[in-house]
Order: C-alpha cells, then sequence, then structure tokens
C-alpha cells in the first residue's frame, strides 16, 4: 500500500512537469517561454505543496524522507518556471524564495531522521512566501 502511495505520488508529480515540458516551446534566441498560465502553474504549486504537508505529516511512512525530497524539487523546479511568468521583483523575489526553500526541504528530506522542527519551518517559510506573493497579485 505504502509503495502504491509513493509511485502515484511521484507519478502525479512527473505527468505534471512531463506535460508542461512536452508542452514547452522556445522563445526567439532560444530563451525559454512558458507554457501554462499563471493560474494552472499556481495550482500545480498547490498539489505539490500540499502532497508535501501530507508526507510529513505521515510520519510512520518508509519512504518518506524519499516522498519529501521529490515533491519538494518538483515544486522548487515548477518556481523556477513561474520566474518567468512576471519581470516585478517582488515576485521574482517570491519566487527565489520558494525555490531556494523548497530545496532546503528536499535537502532535509534526503536525511535518514529529518528534523522535524526544521521542516516545519520550512513549510512555514513556503505558506508565507506564496502568501505574500498572492496577497499582492491574486
Amino acid at each position: 500500500m505504502r509503495n502504491a502511495t509513493l509511485s502515484f505520488i511521484l507519478l502525479v508529480g512527473c505527468v505534471f512537469c512531463f506535460a508542461i515540458a512536452s508542452r514547452g516551446v522556445s522563445a526567439p534566441g532560444g530563451g525559454f517561454k512558458p507554457v501554462s498560465s499563471v493560474h494552472s502553474l499556481m495550482n500545480g504549486q498547490g498539489m505539490m505543496f500540499k502532497q508535501i504537508r501530507t508526507a510529513i505529516q505521515n510520519k510512520n511512512t518508509p519512504e518518506r524522507g524519499e516522498v519529501i525530497e521529490h515533491l519538494s524539487e518538483v515544486l522548487a523546479e515548477l518556481s523556477n518556471v513561474n520566474m518567468y511568468q512576471k519581470d516585478a521583483a517582488d515576485y521574482q523575489g517570491w519566487a527565489k524564495t520558494l525555490r531556494d526553500t523548497a530545496l532546503e526541504l528536499a535537502e532535509e528530506g534526503e536525511v535518514k531522521t529529518p528534523d522535524e522542527d526544521r521542516l516545519k519551518k520550512l513549510v512555514g517559510e513556503i505558506k508565507s512566501a506564496c502568501g505574500a506573493c498572492h496577497d499582492k497579485y491574486q
């Protein structure tokens, strides 16, 4: 059952990312051009964040750290895409904070026994960065 859950979570994340990537189009000059709307991207980030929080709460799942690591990396990559959605400095700052914090969360998922307080702190920082951006742009 646990392996099925892990597989499902990873599959959903991979399908979402591959769907975005497969529709990707290079901008003139070879630059990256996002293909999803900001709304779709935010929904995808929200799904990843929800799955991360669920994984953090399920402390008895043997694959917990791996799930946290992989989903956090996907969230970080989605925030990289998000940086192409708006040029505003504050928007860029929040997207970078989200990316960097999600990568820290992924690193914490890699350790054998993650620091529960650190996991909660990083989740709070992600929620704060997202909330600040949404307060202004949503």
